[in-house]
């Protein structure tokens, strides 16, 4: 739990009721190269009568990828009878070199184990020797699941820096990696010249994952489909897995219809954000009857729908689909003032890619002119968007098609003080909804 390199323990208590009667306790003990703490590092509360919190506890892996262990706990009595699940993440101070996976702009880790959008990781570990101060660089071995180490086609550092007393936290990139499954390892290579004695580190791989097992997975890019699509899955049995990708912003909805089948299965339903952690997850149990699941986007995005099958005989199934836009995308008017010190005002709006735009600006009686216009892209550059004139000086956008996920601007320069003024009427379309059948990997 706190990235010390020894194994904690942890004790349910459910039976517990000091506080509360039956609420539950479960207690952490910290490992020691010399055994277990006498006492607990750590307690952990039901927090309700009768909620029973440790009758279940378990080890979570590393869930969010930070390289320190987490803990799930189950509270059967919690919620009204209905039951609880707790995730607890570990944290701590102490030094340790375990490698860590992250995306290749750094912006989040990738749980061991998990999924990534894009071929794009960055590979860390903290690099030092058991003989002080040295100069490192980082070496890795990344192979396809499924192929053994071998010491060959190693990849890292151009150039040794020096690791201090304490150690260099060093880390190499791969790029445009193709979609499956991939196995690392790294190591430190020492300059002979600092440190004679020890030209490698040991390898160090992911944390809780075996030699062989695959650590991460880069999704397939091809496979999307467009809200309102008809999405076609085979069930081939306990642990098959398909996955297809789509665009969506924040607050969007996504209803999900997943039709009758003649034979009963269950199915493993995950909504992955763009670093392929898992937004939400439920259970999807086919049958004769239709089953109905509706999903909201907490973020924007390119989003993974990931269906793994838990039980059940092999055979196809039927998903509709169909999207509810969030209010960001719907028409809007405002009226717009120069910001201060300048003589343009900006209007924002999201949209989808295939979305078209609609939009008139008229002055006021006070505004001089002459109005200008300039539609931006979520990347900041200036769209090929000519604006129409229209009567009283105003002017407006008819039907511009827009390629681009996310927030859009449009800048409406020429005034000339702050109390001029210009209305404007947005009104972004969103995409016709799709109506392919697209058949899933």
């Amino acid at each position: 739990m706190n990235g010390d390199g020894c194994a904690d323990v942890l004790v349910g208590a459910p039976g517990f009721g000091a506080v509360l009667e039956g609420e539950g306790r479960a207690f952490l003990f910290e490992g020691a190269p010399g055994g277990l703490a006498a006492g607990a590092s750590a307690e952990f509360a039901g927090g309700a009568p009768q909620a029973r919190l440790g009758q279940a506890v378990a080890g979570a892996g590393d869930v969010n990828g930070d390289g320190y262990a987490d803990l799930l706990l189950g509270a059967p009595g919690a919620s009204g009878g209905n039951g609880r699940a707790a995730l607890f993440l570990g944290s701590g101070g102490a030094d340790h070199s375990w490698p860590r996976q992250r995306s290749g702009d750094d912006s989040h880790a990738i749980a061991p184990g998990g999924m990534t959008q894009t071929g794009d990781l960055r590979f860390d570990l903290l690099c030092r020797s058991v003989f002080g101060r040295a100069r490192a660089m980082l070496e890795v071995e990344l192979k396809p699941a499924g192929v053994p180490f071998d010491g060959s086609d190693l990849s890292g550092g151009v150039s040794f820096q020096d690791t201090g007393a304490a150690g260099v936290a060093l880390f190499t990139l791969a790029e445009d990696l193709p979609a499956g499954l991939y196995h690392w390892r790294a190591r430190p290579r020492f300059d002979l010249a600092s440190c004679p004695l020890q030209p490698f580190g040991r390898w160090a791989k992911v944390p809780w994952r075996g030699r062989e097992e695959p650590d991460f997975r880069v999704a397939e890019a091809g496979v999307s489909f467009v809200p309102g699509d008809q999405l076609i899955g085979f069930h081939e049995g306990a642990g098959d897995a398909t996955q297809v990708c789509f665009d969506g912003l924040k607050g969007m909805g996504l209803a999900l219809t997943f039709e009758k089948s003649a034979e009963a299965r269950t199915l493993l339903l995950l909504l992955l954000d763009a670093g392929g952690a898992a937004e939400k997850w439920t259970t999807v149990k086919l049958g004769k009857k239709a089953v109905k699941k509706n999903l909201k986007l907490a973020q924007s995005g390119t989003h993974a729908l990931l269906l793994i099958g838990l039980d059940g005989p092999p055979g196809p199934y039927s998903i509709a689909t169909k999207s509810t836009l969030p209010k960001e995308c719907k028409p809007f008017t405002k009226t717009l003032k120069a910001a201060a010190g300048t003589d343009s005002a900006v209007v924002e709006f999201e949209t989808l890619p295939g979305a078209l735009l609609s939009a008139k600006f008229s002055p006021k009686k006070t505004f001089t002119g002459p109005l200008g216009l300039t539609l931006l892209s979520p990347a900041g550059q200036a769209a090929p968007a000519s604006a129409l004139p229209m009567a009283g000086g105003g002017l407006e956008f008819v039907a511009v098609p827009l390629d681009a996920l996310g927030s859009w601007r449009i800048e409406v320069t020429g005034f000339a003080s702050p109390k001029e003024q210009v209305a404007a009427k947005i009104t972004p379309l969103p995409p016709p909804p799709g109506q392919e059948t697209v058949i899933l990997p």
